[in-house]
């Protein structure tokens, strides 16, 4: 793919350099990277802001409106990971990496894993 747009959990607007929240739907920020042919082009932190009525899907509607090709988590509910699969955005595992920049990395050296419904634990969360 020529340009990829992923979203990663964090726990502080830290950009590249934010620690890896290791929840999707409870990440206080999520990185949003944009990446074209390889390599980084623009970064930006996005608050998680659920709301009461609309839970954490109204930030992932957002993001995927946005163009959203990707998602690098340890863990993410079953909704959530539907959500996104019927948007047709990938969602890979990271259990290794402690920074986004790490994550970043792995994903462009192709060494994470996707995420299957296999994956979401007890219908739930990402074992």
């Amino acid at each position: 793919m020529e340009r990829e747009i992923i979203a990663i959990p964090s726990t502080t607007p830290a950009g590249l350099e934010a620690p890896r929240s290791q929840h999707f739907g409870r990440a206080e920020y999520f990185i949003v990277v944009q990446v074209e042919q390889g390599r980084v082009t623009h970064v930006r932190a996005v608050a998680n802001q659920a709301e009461p009525t609309a839970g954490h899907g109204s930030i992932a509607r957002a993001l995927i409106d946005e163009g959203l090709t990707d998602i690098i988590t340890s863990g993410i509910g079953a909704g959530m990971y539907a959500r996104a699969v019927s948007a047709q955005v990938r969602v890979w595992v990271d259990q290794e990496s402690g920074t986004v920049s790490e994550s970043v990395a792995s994903f462009l050296a192709g060494s994470l894993v996707a995420a299957t419904e296999a994956d979401v634990h007890a219908g739930h969360h990402i074992a």
